[in-house]
């Protein structure tokens, strides 16, 4: 049984005609209606109109898909956004199966870091190596629960071109979040909410001789305006990119978005 989809952006819902008459309609994901990127009439022309989406505005069964943020504290950020991404899976499986997904265990970073250390060392690089290991274990080893009574494993890995800025739409529809890093620039740590963060440019580290810093995130949404193509991320850090309404209240935290 499909899943019944609540409240979602206003904006995610494309139908456009191309020159030569042929109407687009949206194409339906789990919880998006995505934009045809190129006219199905096989003349060639792409979508260019603005739209936008983020799972931040959805509710599947009268449910919301992601939950709360994740804090990090000690271990690295890359454990952090494959255990988020770990526990909003879990979170959409229970949602569809009429479950409530508050149940579902925050998943350990902690662990995830512990099995990457016995698995390679006392090592300290970076980026693409702990990404790429830390994916392999969860599928040999999985990762457990802050409770340690649960252990989750994925069953495939696969990867997507950063340019590939259509695929990555599609699969964020389709209700996966994705794991991705950004350029930490001075910018990133004082966001604030609607503000659009621009990661420095890599020139910018070689001139100043300084090694890139890369910080990773998971994003859950995606859109385009004026032909630019933007992502929302979630973060794991502490009260980042606070929201609050005009009495004060804490609406939402964590969440921001970036240009590519």
């Amino acid at each position: 049984m499909a899943p019944i989809r609540g409240t979602r952006s206003t904006r995610n819902q494309v139908t456009w005609t191309c020159k030569a008459g042929h109407i687009n309609d949206p194409q339906e994901h789990l919880l998006f209606d995505m934009p045809c990127f190129e006219c199905r009439c096989g003349c060639g022309e792409k979508f260019d109109n603005d739209f936008e989406f983020f799972m931040g505005d959805v509710k599947v069964n009268n449910h919301d898909v992601i939950g709360e943020p994740m804090h990090q504290e000690g271990a690295t950020c890359v454990a952090f956004a494959y255990a988020k991404i770990m526990e909003s899976t879990k979170r959409m499986k229970a949602i569809i199966e009429k479950k409530d997904p508050d149940l579902v265990p925050v998943m350990s970073a902690e662990d995830l870091v512990h099995k990457y250390e016995k698995l390679i060392g006392n090592d300290t690089s970076t980026g693409i190596k702990k990404v790429v290991h830390m994916a392999q274990i969860l599928k040999d080893q999985g990762i457990r629960s802050e409770d340690k009574k649960t252990l989750y494993k994925v069953s495939d890995i696969s990867t997507i071109r950063r340019d590939d800025c259509e695929s990555i739409a599609s699969a964020l529809g389709k209700g996966f979040p994705l794991h991705a890093g950004l350029r930490v620039g001075k910018n990133l740590q004082k966001l604030k909410f609607c503000q659009i963060y621009k990661p420095p440019h890599g020139s910018q580290f070689i001139a100043q001789r300084i090694p890139v810093k890369g910080h990773a995130v998971v994003l859950i949404g995606a859109g385009r305006k004026k032909g630019r193509w933007y992502y929302f991320f979630l973060n794991s850090w502490r009260r980042f990119c606070v929201r609050k309404d005009s009495r004060g209240k804490l609406l939402r935290y964590g969440v921001g978005f970036s240009a590519i």
